[in-house]
């Protein structure tokens, strides 16, 4: 199973029992869809994180250009997560461009609307992420995220475990980020 062809995955959310998270494959048409749930989330995520300059730099033009780079990719897997059939989420997977820590897989972006975090979409996608890269082979997934992102909090009670640490320069500010990793 590929990215292209992976199965409607249906997962309940965490805070509303009866609500459900749709997560599927990203299409061309969801574009301008997920160029805005990566930035509105960036915004909000990284405000006091990231230099400013770099958040603005972050716009919707920008975004859908990287999103239609992103899904004529055969080595990505690009998911969305609707509710009420809206993409309210994203997630970004494939092979690992960090080898050295031992992982074939890599979570590379997970990002949901702030009106939706917290109600099981993350996990929906997270686990779908997980599905899809183990589908291709990737038996070990791992992703970075900046150590000030509360996010960290989410991906420890998934399961995640502490890998490695480095710092990485955003803008000319240098900031730590941490590397979670699972294993089957």
């Amino acid at each position: 199973m590929t990215g292209r062809d992976l199965q409607h995955q249906r997962a309940e959310a965490s805070a509303e029992p009866a609500e459900l998270a749709l997560v599927r494959a990203a299409a061309p048409a969801d574009v301008p869809a997920l160029a805005e749930v990566h930035v509105a989330s960036w915004r909000s995520t990284y405000q006091g994180l990231l230099p400013s300059t770099y958040l603005e730099a972050s716009t919707i033009p920008r975004r859908c250009s990287f999103w239609q780079q992103m899904l004529v990719r055969p080595d990505r897997i690009s998911l969305v997560a609707e509710d009420r059939q809206a993409v309210v989420g994203l997630a970004l997977a494939g092979p690992t461009i960090t080898p050295e820590l031992g992982f074939e897989g890599e979570l590379f972006a997970l990002y949901l609307l702030p009106g939706h975090q917290r109600r099981g979409f993350g996990r929906a996608l997270l686990e779908a992420s997980r599905a899809a890269l183990y589908a291709q082979g990737c038996r070990r997934m791992m992703l970075w995220v900046l150590a000030g992102n509360s996010a960290r909090h989410f991906y420890r009670r998934m399961g995640g475990r502490l890998i490695a640490e480095r710092t990485e320069d955003f803008a000319g500010q240098p900031l730590a980020e941490l590397a979670f990793g699972w294993d089957g």
